[in-house]
């Protein structure tokens, strides 16, 4: 019988909820044995990134994804964290040199993009 990556991301989170941290590396190999002995190891990363989403769903955690230029400094991902209007919310920043300067935050499905690349494609396209 074979499950679907909902299935196995739910089971997991389920039995590494409430547990110790010493016991979670053993459900963790557990769940790669059991991926394994049903042809479904490929699905391993995927299983841990649906744990993580769901982790931080059950915990009502906003996740912002910032792309910039540079790197930022602690500072300043602190002050972008308290002008976003959530309580809670985690930022993964990527650097991306090809943005030039400034810019672009996606939370969830909604992308805000500040960055030069963007303002230079946009003014490209009103010049032709």
């Amino acid at each position: 019988m074979s499950y679907t990556l909902q299935q196995y991301a739910h089971a997991l989170y389920e039995c590494i909820e409430d547990s110790k941290k010493s016991d979670i590396k053993t459900y963790i190999n557990n769940l790669h044995n059991i991926l394994v002995k049903n042809n479904d190891a490929t699905l391993f990363k995927q299983i841990l990134d649906k744990v993580s989403s769901i982790d931080k769903q059950t915990k009502n955690i906003t996740e912002a994804i910032i792309t910039s230029a540079n790197a930022f400094d602690n500072d300043t991902i602190k002050q972008i964290q308290q002008a976003l209007p959530y309580k809670k919310i985690q930022i993964k920043q990527i650097v991306d040199p090809s943005l030039i300067g400034g810019a672009k935050i996606q939370i969830g499905d909604t992308v805000i993009d500040g960055s030069i690349k963007k303002q230079l494609n946009s003014l490209k396209q009103q010049l032709k």
